[in-house]
């Protein structure tokens, strides 16, 4: 396989993973290839084929239904994560390092993951396979049946023997949304047009922190559906006016607030998730704050 042909297989498979921008799959498209030739050439093959392969999955996802299995398989993770079993999707790059590095990532009753190398299998086998365990003891065959309860219950075609010690079998079509900057590439750089909000956000305790950067509103709320839900992780958003829409998660319950710098104060709730979208879209849509629209909210003086 040449050079080119081996850039091509990477990207596309990277591209298909959702999980980096144009520049970071480029960047690791060169280091994939290293040694293969001039490294000139290299990066040059790799900045062109990075742009066929995003190009190519934007058509692809257009064919796409609204709900697709990866969306299943983010909800079932978040409902597990909600549950207190510590979850997380495309998590470390193999099953070793995966089962080292999950107690880092909070404490709960248990663990479900999948690593880089199950996405990377899935893109063209429609088979991933979910990890599953305690902290500090043996797995056992009942958190391997609550996830696979919450991988059904999220619609998704689940296969396991119920031994504590085979992983949990998923059929799927893998397709992961881009949007925004993680859809854009020179000579395409806003396929969903020009950013709504300036998003900042941190995905706790050992993952992304984002600083202020323009979104469009698929691009967020794809942020958003992905945090973890016991951690702390938080997102801002502002408007085109300066409105301003954030929210954390607090030990599986979600804050949603407005700050007023004039009264020294906020305003929110705790919030469903649908209503944080629903926020994040009038801010968007609208360029207003809706929050003092919604039932229970209360105001909360900064010194309390």
């Amino acid at each position: 396989m040449s050079s080119e042909e081996t850039a091509g297989e990477f990207l596309r498979v990277a591209v298909a993973r959702g999980c980096y921008d144009y520049d970071t799959l480029v960047g690791d498209c060169v280091d994939h290839l290293a040694g293969e030739g001039d490294p000139e050439t290299i990066r040059a093959q790799a900045a062109r084929l990075a742009g066929v392969r995003l190009a190519e999955h934007r058509d692809i996802q257009e064919g796409w239904p609204e709900r697709t299995d990866s969306d299943r398989l983010t909800d079932a993770f978040r409902a597990l994560d909600l549950a207190g079993i510590v979850a997380r999707e495309d998590f470390a790059c193999c099953q070793n390092c995966g089962v080292a590095e999950i107690g880092g990532e909070g404490t709960g009753r248990g663990y479900a993951f999948y690593h880089q190398q199950d996405a990377e299998n899935a893109v063209d086998s429609g088979d991933l396979r979910i990890a599953f365990g305690l902290f500090g003891a043996p797995p056992t065959a009942e958190i391997g049946e609550e996830v696979a309860a919450a991988l059904r219950a999220a619609g998704l075609d689940v296969y396991w023997n119920g031994s504590p010690n085979e992983r949990i079998g998923v059929r799927l079509r893998w397709a992961r949304w881009r949007h925004g900057r993680m859809a854009a590439y020179p000579g395409n750089p806003e396929p969903d047009g020009p950013a709504t909000l300036d998003v900042s956000y941190e995905s706790l305790p050992n993952g992304t922190q984002q600083d202020p950067i323009g979104m469009t509103l698929p691009e967020t709320l794809d942020v958003l559906r992905r945090l973890p839900t016991r951690t702390e992780s938080w997102l801002s958003a502002v408007g085109r006016s300066g409105g301003i829409v954030q929210m954390r998660w607090e030990d599986g319950r979600l804050w949603l607030e407005t700050p007023d710098a004039e009264a020294a104060a906020s305003t929110g709730k705790h919030a469903t998730l649908a209503e944080a979208e629903r926020m994040l879209t009038v801010l968007s849509t609208e360029d207003r704050v809706a929050i003092r629209d919604l039932p229970g909210i209360r105001s909360t003086g900064w010194t309390e």
